[in-house]
């Protein structure tokens, strides 16, 4: 992700611009594992899981899908 790399400075002038083009209403395809970023900027999500939509529609149930998603193949993953 870009703005994972850049400094605080960086990320801050590219929230700016995202803002910008939302409230001009243009379309940005916004991909991230920042879930706060996603459910901040986004007004429709995609989870994507090998290549297929897992889950799709508003950020803040698609974040929490992938959360709970998350947790518990977190949780497999300990008990092997």
């Amino acid at each position: 992700e870009v703005l994972a790399v850049g400094d605080a400075r960086f990320q801050n002038k590219c929230f700016r611009k995202i803002r910008e083009f939302k409230e001009a209403g243009k379309t940005i395809v916004f991909c991230s594992h920042n879930l706060s970023a996603v459910k901040d900027f986004c007004t429709y999500a995609f989870w994507l899981h090998r290549g297929e939509i897992s889950r799709e529609g508003y950020p803040h149930i698609v974040v929490e899908a992938y959360k709970e998603f998350s947790s518990q193949n977190s949780i497999q993953l300990t008990k092997k």
